[in-house]
């Protein structure tokens, strides 16, 4: 018995240092607004100066903008994070996972994709029961996968999104063909992190850290495959609506 009083005193500490380290990183993002809002402005009028129109002065400044872009969405993501582990404002509904899927096909991320010059590719079951979920939590969450798909995958390639029922789940997959992921790497992915946006728009670094935490509030699971030679599949899976399985009767 003392065991177990042990164990349940370590998971309650770690909670506690996770909680602690949210609210820590929250206040810093929203600390940083401010001063990240006027150095986006004092580049604006930097770039605005005939005698710094070079060449060289101006691949500078796309990279810095590409870098306080990424910060910004580090802390835009940050707060949604905490919002998100909070579990205050999510209102449960019983929402069809095709819907979700059928919405994307007129947002952002969907022309995002098409921007990138790729195919997205369907794969829709039909007549699934819906899941107990906040809806908007899962448009969310379709868009961090898509966002992370796109980020990873060659231009001409594919993003497959797939919806299906196994296992008595509801399952909603996005797949990219980006290079592999090393197996000691997959639960990094994970972390919260901010990511180097390199010579394009990116990832904040916190898609995966966010859609586990959708999952997590709604009791799924979210599960990580490689494929050889090429693609990471994000699998998640959702309990069916317990609304609609006590109307389906004997």
């Amino acid at each position: 018995a003392h065991g177990w009083v042990m164990v349940l005193r370590e998971v309650t500490h770690l909670r506690r240092l996770e909680d602690l380290e949210m609210r820590l990183l929250s206040d810093a993002a929203g600390k940083i607004r401010a001063p990240l809002a006027q150095a986006f402005s004092s580049v604006l009028e930097m770039n605005d100066l005939v005698e710094t129109r070079s060449e060289e002065f101006t691949a500078r400044m796309d990279r810095l903008v590409q870098q306080l872009s990424a910060i910004r969405k580090w802390t835009e993501d940050l707060g949604l994070l905490v919002e998100m582990e909070s579990g205050t404002l999510l209102k449960p509904a019983a929402v069809g996972l095709q819907e979700i899927v059928e919405e994307w096909k007129g947002s952002p991320t969907y022309r995002q994709l098409e921007e990138a010059g790729l195919t997205a590719r369907l794969a829709l079951e039909e007549g699934l029961p819906p899941v107990l979920a906040d809806r908007e939590a899962l448009r969310l969450l379709l868009d961090q996968l898509i966002t992370q798909a796109v980020w990873r995958s060659p231009s001409g390639g594919e993003v497959q999104v797939g919806v299906r029922q196994a296992e008595g789940q509801v399952w909603l997959e996005v797949g990219d063909e980006g290079p592999p992921v090393p197996a000691t790497d997959l639960p990094r992915l994970f972390e919260r992190v901010i990511a180097d946006p390199g010579d394009r728009p990116g990832p904040s670094g916190l898609e995966l850290a966010l859609a586990k935490a959708i999952v997590d509030k709604a009791g799924g699971q979210i599960l990580l495959r490689n494929y050889q030679p090429a693609g990471l599949t994000v699998a998640v899976a959702l309990p069916p609506s317990p609304d609609r399985a006590s109307r389906r009767g004997p």
